[in-house]
């Protein structure tokens, strides 16, 4: 069977681009990303929120790869805002919310101390004086890590669940992962099984590991295509987050997706092609 290169430019940048903004992917990526709960099925992460607090930029998400807080994680001193403040060294607590589906706001220190708001605090959140409402509880969790937890005053801890958070330097985007590629098709012309949602730090994980193999389907005939993803963007030619940086094409393919293309143009001889 041979393989022509316009086949095998019928995903190139533009084109592939173009399928990623579509409706039809957007609806199919949509469908994975429910299925998978929007998180990543490998780190357990959901993608991040970014906050800009005390002049910088801070990322944080909620973390599944952890049981929530229970009330046995809780240290029952109870302190002030003040006091925690004093306690672990920062002069400010910034707030945001990261999931308001679940109305969770999670918390943190200028100097990275993590913590979240419980559902009986947020109401007051944003009143006058409300820092004199609410109190916070320490929490030794299951991870090894210390939280603070901000509640109600005189709130009933003994139901308390809420969950964990993490804390990135670079934003954490979802991506809906092709485990193979098949040359003739988009990228929603595939079935469920064969996507899958990770983080974007899992996503360059899994294609250093192991790859997305590439297949040619002629006539019902599948065939493996001896191409590999490009190294910087995994095979998908651009960036979605920096599509505001020259459409977020990826400056080591240019688009080509696959490392054997780089250094080939659309009017290769196809005797010159590396297969």
């Amino acid at each position: 069977m041979n393989i022509s290169i316009q086949d095998l430019y019928s995903s190139s940048f533009i084109s592939y681009q173009s399928q990623l903004e579509s409706p039809k992917w957007q609806e199919k990526r949509n469908e994975i990303l429910r299925r998978d709960n929007n998180r990543c099925v490998m780190c357990g992460r959901e993608k991040s929120k970014s906050m800009k607090f005390n002049d910088q930029f801070y990322n944080f998400g909620i973390d599944h790869s952890y049981p929530d807080i229970t009330p046995e994680d809780i240290i029952s001193s109870k302190l002030s805002i003040a006091e925690l403040k004093s306690l672990i060294h920062t002069k400010e607590i910034g707030f945001r919310t990261i999931n308001h589906e679940l109305s969770v706001i999670a918390g943190t220190s200028t100097n990275g101390v993590l913590g979240v708001m419980n559902s009986n605090a947020i109401s007051v959140s944003k009143t006058e004086n409300a820092s004199e409402k609410v109190e916070v509880n320490l929490v030794r969790h299951k991870s090894g890590m210390l939280f603070f937890l901000v509640n109600l005053k005189g709130a009933d801890l003994t139901t308390i669940k809420a969950p964990i958070v993490y804390l990135t330097e670079t934003p954490l985007f979802l991506n809906v992962h092709h485990k193979h590629y098949i040359i003739q098709h988009k990228a929603w012309e595939y079935d469920d099984e064969d996507l899958v949602t990770l983080c974007n730090e899992c996503h360059a994980k899994v294609h250093k590991a192991i790859g997305a193999p590439v297949y040619s389907d002629e006539n019902g005939f599948v065939k493996e295509i001896p191409l590999t993803p490009c190294l910087r963007c995994g095979g998908t030619g651009y960036f979605p987050e920096y599509k505001h940086v020259e459409h977020g094409i990826c400056f080591r393919c240019k688009g080509a997706r696959f490392e054997n293309l780089i250094q080939y143009k659309d009017n290769t001889p196809k005797e010159d092609l590396p297969f």
